[in-house]
């Protein structure tokens, strides 16, 4: 009889913890609908982040309890809301998904009927933005490969305006060394043998002068003087010097000419010759004579010509 009485309270006792197991496993549902209610007023005053925790809490807690069916619902319906505030339409229509699967395993048919309808209007709410933010990064796309492709145009075009730039720039440049070099040559040539030219018909003894100079090339001659020119044409300095004088320049102005003739076409032809090479070879006997006289008859100085002719032999050198 003892032992009768003793497996009855033992059965008593375990039936006791069971139910106490189970209770502790489970918040009772108070306490989940007060978690609820906290986080609702977290919510209404901004806190998105601790009412977050707090709808999960009651998600979690409320699993397989018949009576916080709706309480869930509402929880997966504000972790939607918080979602939108944070301008996150993809996440906060996940929690509307959870929301359903929800409605559909554990929903009654009331429930079914009234959030089916609740769930549906969040969810297209959230695809019309997410289709208007795909449009408008669309657009945006759009608008910047246009962008990208304008730019690449522009920079082709300022490129091949440079290039041509550039090309103009060194053949104006090149073209300018040419005339200087030609005005050079051509000054080059004074006034003093320009008359000389002219008077060559029209005077026989001054073409005489002319003649025996340019075939003897006596200007190469540092030391030709006026008595050498008399002595090789069979005159004398009065005739000469007068005739010189008249259809020309004096003596030294018309040998001169000559030598600065002489010393273009060595420049010219040589240009990797010497300064002094080209004094010398040319007949002058002095460089300040020589630079002075060559500067008066072509308006540049030995140097400068000279730079002149090698830049526009080697145009890499200008630049």
């Amino acid at each position: 009889m003892n032992m009768k009485r003793f497996i009855s309270l033992l059965a008593v006792l375990l039936l006791m913890s069971g139910i106490s197991a189970c209770a502790a496993s489970k918040p009772p549902v108070p306490v989940t609908e007060k978690v609820f209610d906290d986080a609702v007023s977290l919510f209404d005053q901004h806190l998105f982040d601790e009412a977050e925790a707090g709808f999960k809490k009651v998600v979690a807690d409320s699993y397989h309890i018949e009576e916080l069916v709706e309480i869930r619902l509402k929880s997966l319906q504000y972790l939607g809301f918080i979602e939108r505030e944070r301008n996150d339409y993809v996440h906060s229509n996940k929690w509307f998904k959870a929301a359903t699967i929800n409605l559909k395993e554990y929903g009654n048919e009331d429930q079914k009927r009234r959030w089916g309808k609740v769930i549906a209007n969040e969810m297209h709410t959230n695809n019309s933005v997410i289709d208007a933010m795909q449009e408008r990064d669309e657009l945006i796309q759009g608008f910047q490969k246009k962008e990208i492709v304008f730019l690449s145009i522009l920079l082709f075009l300022t490129t091949l305006g440079l290039v041509t730039f550039i090309v103009l720039f060194h053949h104006l440049k090149k073209t300018n060394r040419q005339l200087e070099i030609k005005n050079a040559e051509l000054a080059g040539c004074t006034k003093a043998e320009r008359a000389a030219q002219e008077a060559v018909d029209k005077n026989p003894l001054y073409g005489r002068i002319v003649e025996f100079v340019e075939s003897s090339k006596a200007w190469r001659d540092p030391e030709f003087s006026l008595d050498d020119l008399c002595r090789a044409i069979g005159s004398n300095r009065t005739y000469v010097s007068s005739e010189l004088n008249a259809t020309s320049a004096r003596f030294n102005s018309f040998i001169n000419g000559y030598r600065v003739k002489e010393a273009i076409r060595l420049f010219t032809e040589q240009p990797e010759l010497d300064i002094e090479d080209v004094l010398e070879m040319s007949g002058f006997n002095a460089k300040t004579t020589f630079y002075t006289v060559f500067k008066d008859a072509t308006g540049m100085s030995p140097a400068a010509f000279r730079k002149t002719i090698q830049e526009s032999r080697d145009p890499e050198q200008a630049i």
